[in-house]
C-alpha cells in the first residue's frame, strides 16, 4: 500500500520539476513604464508624439504614456510639474517637451528631484532649450544643464547634420554606422564639449561646424540619462536609424538594453493625454522643413554660424 500510495506522488513531483523551468521561462518580463512629456514652440508635437510612441513599442518592451499639450508658446506649461508626485509609477521620462520661457523655481524643482532621486530620463531636441534660468547663455551650469549634461543656448540654420558614431565601444552606439539627416537644427555646445558626469557618444557636423548632438549623463550619481539634440523635422523623427537610436539610448537609461527588452511588450495601455493651455498668442512659432525653433539665443546664432 505504500508503494501505491507513493508511486503516482513521485510521478507528480517530478512533472512539476520538469515543468518549472518552461513555466518560468515562459513569464515575459514586465514592460517598462514610460512617460513621455511633448509640446511647446516651434515644433509638430502633434505628430512626433505618435510617432515616438508607436516607434519605441515596436522596438522595446515598453508601454508609453504620453501627456501633450497643444500650446506652441515658448511659456507653455505642464500642470503635472505643479506635483512632486508627478513621476510617481514610471519608470524613466522622456522630456520632449520646448519651454524656453519657463523660469518658475517650483516646477523646475518638481522636475530634476524626481530625477535627482534616481529617476532615468531621456531628452530630445528642444527639451535642451528649456526652462531657462539665470546664467543658461553666459556659461553658467543651470539646474537644467545639470541634469542633461551639456550646455547650449543656440542653433544654426536648417541644413543636413552628417553623423559620426565615433565612439563604437558604448553599448548604445556599437555598431551604428555614420549617416546623414535631412535638414536638421545643430545645436551649439558652448562650453565646448559636455559636463564631467558626461560622455559624448556622437559627433554632428554642418560645413566647419561640428558639436556633440547624442551623449549620456549621470545625474547627482543616481540617475543615466540619455539625451540627443536630435529631431526637430519630422522626417528624423520617424528615420528608423533616429528610433532605434532612442530605444537604445531609453533602454540604456533604465539599465536594460538586452534581448529581453529589445522586443515589443506583449500589449500596451491606451495613451495618456494631457491638453493644457492654449496657443499663446505671442508665440506662435510653428515647425516647418524651413523654419527654425523660436527659443534660441541670438547673440550666439551668429557665432554659430560663422
Amino acid at each position: 500500500m505504500k508503494n501505491r500510495a507513493w508511486f503516482p506522488s513521485s510521478l507528480l513531483l517530478a512533472a512539476g520539476l520538469l515543468l518549472a523551468p518552461a513555466l518560468f521561462a515562459a513569464e515575459a518580463p514586465k514592460p517598462l513604464r514610460i512617460l513621455l512629456i511633448a509640446g511647446g514652440c516651434c515644433h509638430d508635437y502633434a505628430n512626433q508624439k505618435d510617432i515616438l510612441k508607436k516607434g519605441l513599442e515596436e522596438r522595446a518592451n515598453v508601454v508609453v504614456d504620453i501627456i501633450y499639450s497643444a500650446s506652441t508658446s515658448t511659456r507653455t506649461e505642464f500642470a503635472e510639474y505643479q506635483n512632486p508626485d508627478w513621476a510617481k509609477g514610471y519608470d524613466l521620462v522622456i522630456h520632449d517637451e520646448c519651454s524656453a520661457d519657463i523660469t518658475d523655481a517650483k516646477t523646475i524643482q518638481n522636475i530634476t528631484a524626481a530625477h535627482a532621486a534616481g529617476l532615468p530620463a531621456v531628452f530630445l531636441h528642444c527639451a535642451m532649450h528649456s526652462f531657462r534660468t539665470e546664467g543658461w547663455n553666459a556659461g553658467g551650469v543651470t539646474p537644467w544643464f545639470e541634469m542633461t549634461g551639456l550646455q547650449t543656448s543656440a542653433h544654426g540654420a536648417q541644413l543636413p547634420i552628417a553623423l559620426n558614431f565615433f565612439e563604437q565601444q558604448n553599448e548604445i552606439t556599437k555598431g551604428m554606422a555614420n549617416w546623414t539627416t535631412v535638414n536638421e537644427e545643430l545645436y551649439n555646445n558652448y562650453a565646448g564639449g559636455v559636463l564631467p558626469t558626461a560622455k559624448p557618444l556622437v559627433l554632428g557636423k554642418q560645413g566647419v561646424d561640428e558639436t556633440v548632438v547624442v551623449w549620456t549623463n549621470l545625474y547627482k550619481q543616481k540617475a543615466r540619462v540619455f539625451s540627443t539634440t536630435l529631431g526637430h523635422n519630422n522626417t528624423t523623427v520617424s528615420d528608423p536609424r533616429y528610433l532605434d537610436l532612442v530605444t537604445r539610448g531609453l533602454l540604456w537609461a533604465a539599465n536594460k538594453l538586452n534581448t529581453e527588452y529589445l522586443k515589443p511588450a506583449p500589449a500596451a495601455t491606451p495613451q495618456k493625454m494631457s491638453l493644457q493651455s492654449a496657443p499663446d498668442t505671442d508665440h506662435t512659432d510653428v515647425e516647418t522643413e524651413s523654419a527654425g525653433c523660436g527659443c534660441q539665443d541670438t547673440a550666439n546664432t551668429l557665432a554659430l554660424a560663422n
